[in-house]
């Protein structure tokens, strides 16, 4: 049974939590957060440390990470963590959950979890620290680059590229042989039909840009 810290323990990392406690031989150990956010001593009867701790403590050798912080600043928080620790060495685990159906084909980066209910069809790409929230599909051929989260029910047609660190709304539609600027935002339940060739945020069906950044969003 492999150790396993999970960093960030909001509800997202309790969510994390759960699932490798539910349906992996992982043992979580602990979760870990940055000294301004301690704010607790145990969570799910586990102990809470600090990411300075983690470090002093732990050689990379010995344990593996899951950082589980959500859409903060379009995705720039999880990243930030993600290449830090990875900067000491550490290496980090992705999960798949049991209800999904993943081909064979399809290639998966680090600190990945794909939720309850998902399809992702051949050759699918999914970079390193993404988040695919329940209940979607990912077709054929698509690529997911790295930072991107996608929100429950949506739907991606094949061939299409998601840039990076993008935000991907609930229940929205991306169609096929398109392109999604890096950094880019598309609101819930929008349909887009042509490629997005900017970072802004977008939303609609049809759709529009509302705005020409995606900068100070979930901040």
């Amino acid at each position: 049974m492999t150790d396993l810290i999970i960093v960030g323990a909001g509800e997202h990392g309790r969510m994390m939590f759960n699932f490798f406690k539910e349906s992996t031989d992982y043992n979580v150990i602990s979760f870990a957060v940055e000294e301004k956010y301690y704010n607790w001593d145990i969570i799910e009867g586990i102990p809470v440390i600090t990411v300075e701790r983690l470090i002093k403590d732990y050689k990379p050798e010995d344990i593996q990470l899951f950082v589980a912080i959500t859409f903060n600043n379009m995705n720039r928080e999880r990243k930030r963590l993600y290449e830090y620790l990875n900067k000491y060495g550490f290496s980090f685990v992705s999960y798949i959950h049991p209800s999904s159906i993943v081909d064979k084909t399809v290639k998966i980066g680090e600190n990945v979890v794909i939720m309850e209910n998902n399809v992702v069809q051949y050759n699918v790409s999914i970079g390193n620290n993404v988040v695919v929230q329940a209940g979607g599909v990912i077709a054929h051929s698509t690529k997911i680059e790295d930072d991107v989260w996608i929100a429950p029910c949506s739907s991606i047609a094949g061939f299409v590229n998601i840039g990076q660190g993008s935000f991907i709304g609930i229940n929205s539609t991306i169609c096929n042989n398109l392109e999604i600027a890096p950094k880019t935002i598309i609101g819930g339940g929008s349909v887009i039909h042509k490629t997005i060739a900017e970072e802004g945020v977008y939303v609609g069906n049809p759709f529009r840009k509302i705005k020409d950044s995606s900068e100070g969003y979930f901040s």
